[in-house]
């Protein structure tokens, strides 16, 4: 009888790739993790990137600063930030824009690196990957993250630095479970030991605060293997490693000595003030409140939690946490007096932004959160396990509480925090310094304030021949300038800033408006305008009774009229100007203000203005009556580079709430 051979298994395009694909990854469940948190990094990063500064901002006080710092290698405000200044100057080498977006893509890198750390810990935790990447993804895409991993700042780098340390202590925790190890220790053990050592240390130089970490760590090391006290190869070997870390501070004297002014009054190069610029930094800030007040501030703590995760998200955290302690309890105890130290400390910290103080508590309240819908979801699969399709019913739905919090964040963050079209800082001082005439003298800030004006000098060598009388001088100090009658310029003489922010002007001096660029108000921090003001011992002249405005316009706002308007041109090349003349009626002064819009929609870019250049009742009362005259101002207006190209309408309107714009001319951007 012959043997019927075996049927032939039908060739399908794309299995044998498949199936080579799959065997393999079979087995190798370590692949499969870093292939997820690689995707959800590319990810975060990709929306990072998409949603990222150009250049310069004024969302951070003090990011202007450490971008320019970055490259020159310079002295940062304390605590001096040396590892972040060293990777900032590694970034700046990147062949893509210009400096300032190169250290911008520190913070997104810095952050994106931080949610795959995050992936990793909830999988040392024994979360489901899917979980796990829920909880990055989640975080990731918070709104006080999300605002830091767009600019030039020190808290997206400093969060990949405390969850890396993080990492590597549970790491190394697990190794401890050996009880070989626990007992002798040995090489894997002291190099990870050793590594989570240098990183807490080498951490401070992206945020000092993260020494206040130790106590948790150092609890949590008793309670996994107290013996590591007996072991020297893996005790000595950490400490040395530790301060090797913390060496990095040496920098902040050498560059002293070697002449590199400090944007501080304080000397790095004695004892006292390397101690004052470093761990001592900020002492009015540290302790500031009473015990009467604690309550209220940890009501402010609450609330940016709340803006963070939601109210879903807290409470699932909290069974998180509580599903954790039963489950991990050495972990959740580590967890723990990392959160506490760290939120008791900045609960009673003073500052203006003290919500991005708490970025990496809420990292950490994260992981309670990953932790807490695992527990949801098992909570949905339970009573479904014995119903028809229960499995595909609690898969849709475990399904739904994965998906649907992280397109929320997506959705309610993305416009709050796409900065990719802030352009008006570049596009200001690039019109200031083609401007200003020859041997000018520009006023601004000292210290981190005055880092938008400083940067062009020190990165790109602009316009040598223009003197910055407070370049070079420590926070808070007054300048002086050349009084040789060389022309003055100031970008913000009308009281913007704080009084000890603001530079001296002579007294009686006037400050008229020349150059105005419209900003994008809502992410302005510490500013109200971008307008360069002419410095002039004598008044301009105002009045002129003999014009007649092209553009008839007749606004109407609270006791002043706007008659009408002029422009020298109406096509204009992104990134440059039009010079607009308003002509204005005042019957009295105590009106509103007026907004200039450039585009439609509320996210465009606008300036506000005070009708007159804010000088007319100064002038009625030192040189002539305005009532009944014309009152003839003139400046040019930028139009920002990011500004859509086409026919884009320029407006204005009354700044109160609900006024209705009136349209000056169709401008054509080009």
């Amino acid at each position: 009888m012959a043997v019927q051979a075996p049927a032939m298994r039908p060739a399908v395009p794309g299995l044998a790739l498949r199936e080579r694909v799959a065997a393999a990854w079979k087995g190798h469940p370590r692949r499969v993790d870093a292939a997820i948190a690689g995707a959800v990094g590319l990810l975060v990063f990709a929306v990072y990137n998409a949603t990222l500064t150009p250049s310069l901002s004024y969302v951070s006080p003090d990011g202007n600063e450490l971008a320019t710092t970055s490259y020159t290698l310079g002295l940062a405000h304390p605590t001096g930030y040396p590892l972040y200044t060293w990777l900032g100057k590694a970034f700046t080498f990147l062949p893509v824009g210009d400096v300032a977006h190169r250290v911008n893509l520190l913070s997104a890198v810095g952050a994106s690196g931080a949610c795959v750390l995050l992936y990793a810990i909830c999988r040392e935790l024994a979360l489901p990957r899917a979980v796990a990447a829920f909880g990055a993804l989640f975080f990731g895409f918070s709104t006080t993250t999300w605002s830091q991993a767009t600019i030039s700042e020190v808290y997206a780098p400093n969060l990949f630095f405390v969850a890396l340390a993080l990492y590597l202590m549970l790491l190394w925790g697990r190794r401890q479970r050996n009880p070989e190890v626990a007992l002798h220790g040995d090489l894997g053990s002291t190099i990870l030991f050793g590594a989570w050592a240098f990183t807490l240390a080498a951490s401070t130089g992206t945020h000092m605060s993260n020494l206040g970490f130790l106590p948790g760590y150092g609890v949590y090391i008793l309670m996994v293997n107290w013996r590591v006290l007996k072991q020297p190869l893996v005790l000595v070997p950490g400490l040395a490693l530790f301060a090797l870390g913390l060496m990095q501070f040496l920098w902040l004297p050498i560059r002293t000595v070697m002449g590199e002014p400090a944007p501080d009054p304080i000397n790095p190069a004695t004892f006292e003030g390397f101690l004052n610029y470093t761990i001592n930094a900020f002492p009015q800030f540290k302790w500031a409140f009473p015990m009467e007040l604690l309550p209220d501030r940890f009501i402010l703590y609450a609330t940016l939690v709340r803006w963070n995760f939601g109210l879903p998200g807290i409470l699932v955290g909290f069974a998180g946490a509580a599903g954790l302690a039963l489950r991990r309890p050495r972990t959740f105890i580590l967890l723990a007096l990392m959160w506490g130290v760290h939120t008791v400390f900045f609960m009673e910290y003073r500052a203006m932004d003290i919500d991005v103080f708490f970025i990496p508590a809420h990292f950490l309240f994260a992981v309670a959160i990953a932790s807490g819908v695992w527990l949801v979801i098992r909570g949905i699969r339970r009573p479904l396990a014995r119903v028809p399709a229960g499995g595909v019913i609690a898969g849709g739905l475990a399904l739904l509480v994965l998906v649907l919090p992280v397109r929320a964040q997506l959705r309610y963050n993305y416009a709050t925090h796409d900065q990719s079209d802030h352009t008006e800082i570049n596009d200001f001082y690039e019109n200031v310094y083609e401007m200003l005439p020859e041997g000018a003298v520009l006023l601004g800030s000292a210290g981190v304030f005055g880092y938008d004006m400083f940067y062009y000098q020190y990165v790109y060598d602009v316009r040598p021949d223009v003197t910055i009388p407070s370049a070079g001088l420590a926070f808070g100090q007054r300048a002086s300038w050349p009084t040789d009658g060389r022309p003055r310029y100031s970008v913000d003489p009308s009281g913007a800033w704080p009084t000890r922010f603001r530079p001296s002007a002579e007294a009686g001096e006037w400050g008229i408006p020349v150059l105005v660029t419209p900003a994008h108000d809502r992410k302005l921090w510490l500013r109200r305008d971008l307008v360069l003001y002419r410095l002039s011992s004598t008044p301009p002249n105002l009045i002129d009774d003999e014009a007649t405005p092209g553009i008839a316009l007749n606004l109407s706002l609270d006791g002043v009229t706007l008659v009408g308007a002029d422009l020298d041109t109406t096509t204009v090349r992104a990134g440059e100007t039009v010079k607009l003349r308003l002509y204005w009626r005042f019957e009295r002064f105590a009106q509103a203000g007026i907004i200039l819009q450039v585009g439609e929609g509320d996210d465009s870019p606008i300036a506000r203005r005070q009708p007159g250049a804010g000088l007319v009742e100064r002038y009625d009362r030192e040189v002539a009556p305005v009532r009944g005259h014309t009152v003839v101002e003139e400046f040019e207006l930028v139009i920002l580079s990011s500004t859509p190209r086409g026919v884009q309408p320029l407006t204005i309107r009354s700044a109160e709430e609900g006024a209705t714009p009136l349209t000056v001319a169709n401008l054509k951007v080009e």
